[in-house]
């Protein structure tokens, strides 16, 4: 049985490509490259051709370019649906949640590596809020959040521009047991 969307997607080199192309960018393998220095170029052509396999990206355009074809990519659709993530056994969604956090550890690691980091001035933070709110406040409330984003998640990069990540982890509070 073939890998399915999510597993291919959920390794941490393919979700820093997925990244690169987000939310609406085409690059090529070349334009990729520069932005994964640390990826040889081997490994970034199979990761990229494993993710155009899978339909997870796919050729906005084509070039001849120096007797080659130059190939720019963008992402194909929607990355992830709520039926990609409804068959996948509790281990699964176990394993999905510690390569995304893994992938966050390694981003602020990357961050922190650079020199001395200025926290305050880079906006860099990481927080825990307790919500309690019905699950009609919770969609109202996570409508109200994409609307607010959508302007700046549209803004396209530039020299004037730093690049930066917001990552959102929902998840309920849950009591734990007594062991």
């Amino acid at each position: 049985m073939g890998e399915s969307a999510v597993d291919v997607l959920l390794h941490p080199v393919r979700l820093r490509i997925v990244r690169a192309l987000a939310p609406d960018r085409e690059a090529t393998v070349a334009e990729i490259a520069e932005e994964l220095p640390d990826v040889p170029p081997a490994t970034l052509y199979r990761h990229i051709t494993k993710l155009a396999a899978t339909g997870i990206i796919g050729v906005a355009s084509a070039r001849a370019v120096r007797g080659a074809t130059e190939r720019r990519f963008r992402l194909a659709h929607a990355v992830l649906t709520d039926s990609d993530l409804a068959a996948a056994s509790p281990e699964d969604h176990l394993r999905y949640f510690v390569t995304f956090t893994a992938t966050l550890i390694d981003d602020f690691a990357a961050y922190v590596d650079r020199g001395t980091p200025n926290y305050a001035g880079d906006g860099v933070g990481y927080r825990q809020i307790p919500l309690s709110l019905t699950d009609a406040e919770f969609r109202r409330m996570v409508t109200a959040l994409s609307a607010a984003l959508a302007p700046f998640a549209a803004l396209r990069p530039s020299a004037k521009r730093k690049p930066r990540f917001l990552s959102t982890i929902v998840m309920p509070a849950v009591r734990r047991r007594k062991n």
